[in-house]
């Protein structure tokens, strides 16, 4: 999109791969600071109905920043959409839109913003109802970094303006209620309530004119009429003081809270493509040839042809849709054939044809009056062979596309529908239209579509338009589904276990998933949450099956029926066998040769059902939809099943061990070998990270266990205890986790390891549902086991998380005695794996007592032996310590440069506590730059992964962090109720450094609040108990919480003490630059000197800023640190004493 200054951009993000907007200033000079403005705003900013900012750089000389992408309608249009002033469905749709508008407007108010420019263009409805206030650039903002308003100068837009901005008076948040009563006015009756085509004439009515009352045009409830007219009033004082007052009003004006229920909308009319950039890409290519007959690149010459081919449901028709769309938008003509199944080709090809001739109005040459008259002739004659039909609509066709070509001087592009359903008539009409083209060019190109099965080799698409660029649209990708999913909710992406759920029932299909998603929300599976609309949560995710699409269910039933039977059972085979197989086996399945099988196979790659290939250079066979195989396996006769399963278990049996093969082993009867297998499957997939793969397989041997009697105690234990293991780490809250780990303990084995192994694995689940007294018991028993046994990669890891569970209840120097054991034993055992695992305990160790650089240190030379070993669980331990080490120091764009280059797989990872650790180490670096728009989006993502009854820590360290973010938002009521819940969880559950944490952000908020008194009580208490842990950083965050909180009344020097040596011994910059800012505050309020504190802390924040790349560097030119401190410069320093 282009405005006049700007031109914004949607793009994409390389780490995520998420679409952002990203608005670009091309005009600079006089514009720059007001672009700048538009950033040090929304950068304050974190409400769910404003537009979300995320980054500010430059490209050169011109700044950018990147924001929340977000598709939607202005709201006086909204509201047009919503019915005719005064009917009752636009009133109630009125007053919910503006209810969330004034708070939004209540929330820049708080913060010291006056929009100064309110009107329908800055207000968006987003699909699903959400409103998002947008466009900041004129904003008032206090403790500006530059003011953009000459004297004199008008800011706003005079249809909406406020009296005082006309009159250039000085103005703050009612100015912005003005202009809301003006909106207000327009969405209730449709019309303004001063309206002038004279500027002057315009103003003179907003600052002496009355504005008519709004019933005088519509029914409207004398209470609504009311709050209108009030807030149209010429004395600000008069005005409602608040947004917030104003949302209150017109709750009362409907009788009931105004939010949006917790369902949310799908969006299929979104004009974003989401996975096919690279298919667009190659479209815009062909298209940017213009068909103009100059070069050799496809779309140069006239009459070059694009198809785009895919499965049914790949998105075909969407991108078709898309191309439409940039042909209109590149002015040129599109026109559109369509060809359906069962009508006669002709008379589709003359039905584009007719619409063609009538562009040309009454105005045309006698060219195309003849041709049209031919065409007449053609559609109404009966008499003519269809040859010469053809040759005559070649010809008319020709003609239409030169002549329309030769008047708009801009190209033509055919758009072909369908042209699976075009029989041997329909490809002749483009064939001959193609060929007069080329003999006499016209710039013209033809775009089509058609699926797969219908362009194979021996189709006729391939034989007749064998030259035309093909533009292929496999499934997408687990990443890409994630992406279309939170494109069509308008929100971020589902976590990855979602993800794959969606993709494994839609097969990867676009139109697929929209129809999965649209289920999920209809059975409340997907809801928002709470009040936030931005916040969504995934219910009962992993223990609820997604079920294929119904439509296209039955499409495959329809496609299997129509096949021949040996083409039928070759499928069967390949669905049991996991939908896929050599031909070798398939063929021994259907006991026959090789050679005998592979017409059916082609048969069936021809049909669009297989893909051919070759793995360990032997032919192979792999179903195309990942769909299929379900619903190939359903329609398999009970005992034709049985006599497959025998079958194809003596070919497979032999061969290394998977899903399909397992399963086989069971069903056959072969259940020693089969259960062998699937402690091999499991033991395997679980080293590596992967717990939903062994699940795969164990969640069908488990329950066959139950009825086994007898047999390898040991592999039946070992089974159990390997389903516990892979369900603690990918369905934390699944109680068959407890059930299975208890059937493993009731078979007694001998052996301390196996024993020990028990209580590890009871320590973690008592550690997921956050009962850490019971988790350090049952890792106390587990030691007891080790302790004395030879040294093992066991042994370090009980010692480990020993250390870890003193870090976490306060205990660090008990901590330090356990982690320095685990290294110990990690060096005895002797792999670099099982060192570096030790190592990052010893680094979180280190950490905690403020060894910042020999934390760092440690924690990097960890990460780097488990990046190169891929151990995922090990990194999300690791980077955290690392980028936790990097950003007290101020080295903020280091931490993030770790932090991206592992997020893109830990997003993958099959155990989402991974990620979590990733995001919430991401969410504290972006609140130290004071970007909470990014900090908020990282919580979001949180909340949507982790859900309630797991990982208690984890979901307290996110909703300590949203508190610090609530805190940073000045939402002191919103911060207070979020802290004090983490407070009462966290200290029951034996969290102590949380439980300090907490409690001192909570009393900064109370401070805020007023509420002194208890705020000191608490401040006094956290600090007491952090010095107890020795948990340094712990320690020195509440006390810098204090610092903000008391600075103007208790010198911060006293407020520091506990931390005082540490801060000068170790390059705890953010710490340094805190209380800095807190001591000149001090000074200033006592009548001190207090210049000089406030330009060391200017040099201290100019250290951090040559650290940072230039995007953190311009966040924070804009942090609060920045503002207070140009504050201080702009004012008259007080006399020294």
């Amino acid at each position: 999109a282009r405005g006049g200054m700007a031109e914004v951009f949607e793009v994409e993000d390389r780490a995520s791969g998420e679409h952002l907007a990203l608005k670009l200033l091309v005009q600079t000079g006089g514009a720059t600071a007001r672009f700048n403005r538009e950033y040090e705003a929304m950068i304050r900013l974190n409400h769910p109905n404003i537009v979300r900012v995320y980054a500010y750089g430059l490209l050169g000389d011109h700044p950018w920043l990147s924001m929340e992408l977000v598709e939607g309608t202005p709201i006086q249009a909204y509201a047009k959409r919503c019915g005719r002033p005064g009917t009752r469905e636009r009133l109630e749709e009125v007053i919910r839109v503006a209810h969330d508008l004034a708070l939004a407007l209540d929330h820049i108010h708080l913060r010291g913003l006056v929009h100064r420019d309110l009107k329908s263009a800055n207000v968006l409805v987003l699909p699903d109802g959400r409103v998002k206030l947008i466009d900041f650039g004129t904003a008032r903002v206090s403790e500006a970094y530059e003011e953009i308003t000459r004297e004199g100068e008008f800011i706003g837009t005079f249809a909406y303006a406020s009296p005082e901005q006309i009159l250039n008076k000085p103005v703050d948040g009612r100015a912005d209620l003005y202009s809301f009563g003006v909106l207000l006015y327009r969405l209730i009756t449709g019309k303004r309530p001063f309206d002038s085509d004279d500027i002057g004439e315009l103003a003179r009515m907003h600052v002496k004119g009355e504005p008519p009352p709004p019933s005088r045009h519509t029914d409207v409830p004398p209470a609504l009429e009311a709050i209108i007219l009030k807030l149209l009033s010429k004395n600000p004082e008069e005005r409602p003081k608040t947004g917030s007052d104003v949302a209150a009003a017109l709750e009362r004006v409907v009788g009931r809270p105004l939010y949006l229920p917790g369902t949310l909308e799908i969006d299929l009319a979104a004009e974003r493509l989401v996975g096919r950039e690279e298919q667009v890409r190659a479209l815009w290519g062909f298209l940017d040839g213009q068909g103009a007959g100059d070069g050799e690149a496809p779309g140069c010459q006239s009459a070059d042809m694009a198809l785009v081919v895919g499965l049914p449901g790949s998105g075909r028709e969407q991108l078709l849709e898309a191309m439409d769309r940039e042909v209109v938008d590149r002015g040129w003509r599109p026109v559109t054939a369509y060809f359906r199944q069962s009508t006669d080709d002709l008379e589709q090809f003359t039905e584009m044809l007719t619409d063609l001739a009538r562009t040309f109005g009454a105005g045309a040459s006698v060219d195309v009056v003849e041709a049209v008259q031919d065409l007449r002739q053609v559609r109404r004659s009966t008499g003519l062979s269809v040859a010469e039909r053809l040759e005559v609509i070649r010809q008319v066709a020709a003609t239409l596309v030169r002549e329309r070509t030769r008047l708009d001087k801009t190209p033509l592009v055919l758009i072909v529908r369908g042209l699976q359903h075009a029989g041997p008539v329909g490809f002749e009409a483009i064939v001959g239209l193609r060929e007069e083209l080329r003999q006499h060019p016209a710039s013209f190109l033809l775009l089509g579509e058609l699926t797969e099965n219908a362009d194979d080799p021996q189709s006729m698409a391939r034989k007749r338009l064998p030259d035309a660029l093909r533009v292929t649209l496999p499934p997408m990708t687990v990443r890409e589904v994630a992406l279309l999913v939170g494109a069509l909710l308008h929100r971020r992406p589902p976590p990855a276990a979602v993800a794959r759920q969606i993709y494994e029932a839609s097969g990867g299909l676009p139109a697929y998933v929209e129809e999965v998603v649209k289920g999920l929300v209809a059975d409340g599976l997907l809801r928002a949450r709470g009040r936030d609309q931005n916040r969504i949560e995934w219910a009962q995710r992993e223990e609820i099956a997604i079920p294929v699409p119904a439509g296209a269910r039955e499409r495959l039933i329809d496609q299997l029926a129509t096949l021949p039977v040996d083409r039928r059972r070759a499928l069967e085979a390949m669905a049991l066998c996991g939908g896929e197989a050599s031909v070798k086996v398939l063929a021994g399945s259907l006991q026959c040769r090789s050679q005998e099988i592979m017409p059916a196979l082609e048969d069936l790659a021809h049909r669009g059902w297989i893909t051919l290939g070759k793995r360990r250079r032997l032919p192979y066979a792999k179903m195309r939809q990942v769909l299929a195989e379900d619903v190939v396996r359903q329609q398999i006769h009970p005992c034709r099943r049985r006599v497959l399963q025998r079958l194809l278990i003596d070919e497979v049996a032999d061969e290394p061990a998977f899903v399909a093969q397992i399963e086989l082993l069971l069903e056959v009867g072969r259940v020693e070998q089969g259960l062998l297998r699937a402690r091999d499957w499991a033991i395997h997939h679980l080293s590596k990270n992967r717990p939903v793969t062994a699940l795969e397989v164990l969640d069908f041997v488990i329950p066959k266990l139950e009825d086994l009697e007898g047999g390898d105690e040991l592999l039946r234990a070992q089974l159990y205890l390997l389903h516990a293991t892979s369900l603690l780490n990918a369905r934390p809250t699944d109680p068959q986790t407890s059930k299975s780990l208890a059937k493993a303990d009731r078979i007694k084995i001998v052996g301390n390891l196996f024993e020990a192994e028990l209580h590890l694995t009871k320590a973690r689940i008592q550690r997921v549902i956050g009962h850490y007294p019971n988790f350090r018991k049952e890792l106390m028993e587990a030691w007891n086991l080790v302790e004395n046994a030879e040294p093992s990669p066991l042994a370090a890891t009980v010692a480990t998380l020993l250390g870890w569970s003193n870090r976490m209840s306060g205990q660090v120097d008990d901590a330090a005695t356990w982690h320095g054991r685990a290294r110990r034993i990690a060096v005895q055992v002797g792999t670099p794996v099982v060192r570096a695992h030790a190592d990052v305990g010893v680094a979180s160790w280190q950490f905690a007592r403020g060894l910042l650089i020999e934390a760092e240190r440690t924690a990097a030379g960890a990460v780097e032996i488990l990046a190169e070993a891929g151990d995922v669980r090990g990194l999300s331990q690791g980077l955290p310590v690392w980028v936790d080490a990097l950003r007290l120091q101020g080295r903020s764009s280091e931490a993030l440069a770790r932090l991206d280059a592992h997020l893109p797989a830990m997003r993958e990872s099959e155990v989402p506590t991974y990620y979590v650790r990733m995001l919430l180490a991401n969410a504290w670096v972006e609140v130290d730059l004071g970007r909470l728009g990014r900090a908020q989006e990282c919580v979001d993502e949180l909340a949507a992964t982790l859900r309630k009854g797991e990982h208690l820590d984890l979901r307290l360290q996110s909703d300590l962090v949203w508190g610090r973010i609530l805190l940073a938002s000045e939402l002191y009521p919103d911060a207070v109720q979020r802290l004090h819940e983490v407070r009462n969880r966290a200290a029951p559950a034996g969290l102590g450094v949380i439980t300090e944490l907490a409690r001192a952000l909570e009393a900064e908020a109370l401070w805020a609040l007023g509420e002194q008194k208890p705020a000191l009580k608490m401040f006094t208490a956290a600090v007491q108990q952090l010095q107890r842990t020795g948990d340094v950083p712990a320690l020195a965050s509440a006390c810098t919480a204090q610092a903000r909180a008391m600075s103007e009344t208790v010198d911060p020097d006293l407020v520091f003490r506990p931390v005082r040596d540490w801060m000068e011994q170790q390059p705890a910059a953010l710490f340094r630059v805190e209380k800095l800012i807190a001591r000149g505050r001090y000074l200033r309020a006592m009548g001190r000197s207090y210049q000089e504190t406030f330009e060391e802390a200017s040099r201290t924040i100019g250290d951090i800023v040559r650290a940072l790349t230039p995007t953190d560097a311009a966040a924070l030119r804009l942090h609060p640190w920045t503002r207070r401190v140009r504050a201080v410069r702009k004012a008259t320093p007080p006399p020294r004493n």
